[in-house]
């Protein structure tokens, strides 16, 4: 196969160790030769400083591009507070890096300065994928995502995620070459002789009848249907949430936040019977509801249920079945892995369960490489697409 890949995880208390585990084990897989690209996942339990370091002595001179995360797993195993890593070498993929900074001031500059610096065109490499991770605090995931599809160039492929911090919801970074940064994104531009193919799914349905976001203000709705938006949460949920063992009126604690939330999120009405998940992520003292990203003025929406787990876990199923039908529709049938991002709020959806959303990836796959992450916002945005960021769902990307 003229593309390789190989993945390595590890989990142990020491930061450096755990990170030369998990390369090592990669190493191993890998075989002769040397990677070209690296890619790396890191619980915000370890030292960042210490795992990129150990990590770019045992692959010097290749690409590295990363985030940290909420939650990471490979073909083998899920873990939470490890380090995990993939290791890519192709004859038929050419990778190009950069680290857009300052992505919170002006994201156009920050991002700008690093496109321009890719080749929009590489000769004899017509297919091009885009692997994004970025700051999941900054808020701007959305426009990110839109921004980067624009400035690559027509027919780009965006898959990637927003870095996580194990729920702490403080400081997330991503990393690039030999350095992590907060408020940055991390960019690979593939450019291949073979084409692409990414899929998304989610296992949440309507549980309300339409509403509309009457005010919003970048990432905060303040109103539904012209009422509080909490006023209107709480009442819409509150029999299905007393069936989970949840009483909207004690939500106070973080954790009951995030499980309740998890379960009832914003679906954005994307056509006949499709929604797009928002995940909302606090509530404010006078009733507005905080998003991981930007919520439109006038809106169609609906409340999301998401309870049933065996639903939850065919969303993952689909994502996979889907993406290898379609690659073998296009006389794909070998595959050097897959990279999969996982929404973070399915672990406190699928709870022990959540293992079996990647089993049943890795066996629809043919047991192929996978390296994941649980993150805090998902990207998958198709050439032709006007909206690319997800919650709560199964992103994969089949590499040829």
């Amino acid at each position: 196969m003229s593309t390789r890949m190989a993945t390595g995880l590890a989990k142990g208390s020491d930061s450096e160790a755990t990170a030369r585990a998990a390369v090592e084990s990669a190493l191993r897989r890998f075989g002769s030769g040397s990677p070209e690209l690296v890619i790396l996942y890191c619980s915000s339990l370890h030292d960042y400083a210490a795992v990129l370091a150990t990590v770019r002595s045992l692959t010097p001179g290749s690409a590295l591009i990363g985030a940290s995360t909420a939650g990471e797993f490979t073909e083998d195993r899920v873990e939470t507070g490890s380090v995990a890593v993939g290791l890519i070498a192709s004859e038929d993929i050419r990778f190009f890096t950069g680290l857009a900074e300052g992505i919170d001031r002006d994201l156009e500059t920050a991002v700008g300065s690093i496109i321009t610096k890719i080749p929009l065109e590489v000769p004899g490499y017509p297919h091009r994928c885009l692997l994004l991770l970025t700051d999941g605090m900054v808020g701007n995931g959305e426009e990110i995502t839109l921004l980067v599809s624009n400035m690559a160039g027509q027919g780009t492929q965006v898959v990637g995620g927003l870095a996580a911090d194990d729920f702490e919801m403080e400081k997330t970074v991503v990393f690039h070459g030999d350095k992590f940064a907060e408020k940055a994104a991390s960019i690979c531009v593939m450019a291949s002789r073979k084409p692409f193919f990414t899929s998304v799914n989610h296992g949440h349905c309507p549980l309300t009848e339409p509403l509309r976001i009457t005010r919003a203000e970048g990432n905060v709705v303040y109103e539904v249907d012209g009422r509080p938006a909490w006023e209107v949460w709480k009442e819409k949920t509150a029999r299905a949430a007393r069936e989970l063992g949840i009483d909207v009126e004690e939500i106070g604690a973080s954790g009951d936040v995030a499980a309740y939330f998890s379960n009832f999120e914003l679906g954005l009405h994307t056509g006949e019977g499709q929604y797009k998940m928002r995940y909302p992520m606090s509530i404010n003292p006078d009733g507005s509801i905080n998003f991981t990203c930007t919520i439109p003025n006038g809106a169609s929406i609906r409340i999301m249920d998401g309870h049933d787990l065996t639903r939850q876990i065919a969303a993952s199923r689909r994502s996979a079945e889907q993406v290898r039908a379609t690659a073998e529709a296009a006389g794909q049938t070998e595959f050097a892995g897959a990279l999969v991002i996982e929404c973070a709020v399915r672990q406190f959806l699928l709870g022990e369960r959540f293992p079996e959303a990647v089993e049943v990836i890795r066996d629809v796959l043919g047991g192929a490489p996978i390296l994941g992450a649980e993150t805090y916002g998902e990207m998958r945005l198709e050439p032709g697409e006007f909206s690319g960021l997800h919650n709560t769902t199964t992103v994969v990307l089949l590499i040829p």
